[in-house]
């Protein structure tokens, strides 16, 4: 006769690694559903965004009035709007710059043409020069 008490220890260690593998099947399951309803009313809106503005149209708002107004023509992707921050410094280190125009003037030595004695006195050989000839 076959032992029931080692089936059922068996069926029950497989069940129990069955279980660990199916908690995240179940957790797929919901993930989809919740996303195909999303899709669902994402299409239902793009609907009611189209009806919308072609009403709009019609009573008299042009394309380019209602670009000029941020609603884009219905199955054309948005466009991007990027708000440009009024704060003098960001996360990112890309804090608002100094004017560094006088800074770097006032750094930088003023250069002035040479007289020509002093360009033949620059140019003219020194004696330590002239030894190593």
């Amino acid at each position: 006769m076959t032992d029931m008490t080692g089936v059922d220890a068996a069926e029950a260690a497989a069940r129990s690694l069955l279980d660990t593998r199916l908690a995240p099947i179940r957790d797929l399951a919901a993930a989809r559903e919740a996303r195909n309803n999303l899709r669902d009313q994402l299409a239902a809106a793009e609907k009611e965004y189209a009806r919308a503005y072609n009403a709009s149209t019609a009573v008299g708002w042009t394309t380019a009035e209602l670009t000029k107004l941020d609603y884009d023509e219905p199955g054309k992707p948005p466009k991007r709007t990027y708000n440009r921050s009024t704060s003098t410094g960001s996360q990112r280190g890309k804090g608002k710059r100094k004017d560094t125009s006088e800074a770097t003037v006032a750094s930088v030595p003023e250069q002035r043409e040479m007289s020509a004695e002093e360009t033949v006195e620059s140019t003219a050989p020194t004696t330590a020069d002239a030894s190593l000839q």
